[in-house]
């Protein structure tokens, strides 16, 4: 079975050797004589963005979920709200800096 070297780049994600280097800038979308570090920078810092996002996104729930079953559970308790109330406040800061921290990092990525 013979594979086309397009199909194995794109079954493997890696570049043979044997490619010339200008077909290397044209796969990655770059013409004759463009900067190619610039182009790779800007698209390692978009995707570190991405994955920034992500992960802020992800902190934001798991903050939230924390907060929806500990919030009910300090009033609900005799002693907890007194003993208690610095970490609620605590968690609730932490909830809304990362509400402004989504929300910023959502509009450099988009």
């Amino acid at each position: 079975m013979v594979i086309s070297s397009n199909k194995f780049l794109r079954i493997h994600g890696g570049i043979p050797d044997e490619i010339p280097p200008r077909c290397i800038s044209s796969q990655f979308g770059l013409s004759e004589g463009s900067n190619g570090i610039v182009h790779l920078l800007v698209v390692w810092r978009i995707t570190s963005m991405i994955l920034a996002f992500q992960l802020a996104v992800f902190a934001l729930i798991a903050t939230s979920s924390i907060l929806l079953i500990s919030v009910p559970v300090v009033f609900a308790s005799s002693d907890g709200w007194s003993s208690n109330k610095k970490i609620v406040f605590s968690g609730t800061s932490l909830w809304i800096g990362l509400v402004f921290l989504v929300a910023i990092l959502n509009s450099l990525i988009s």
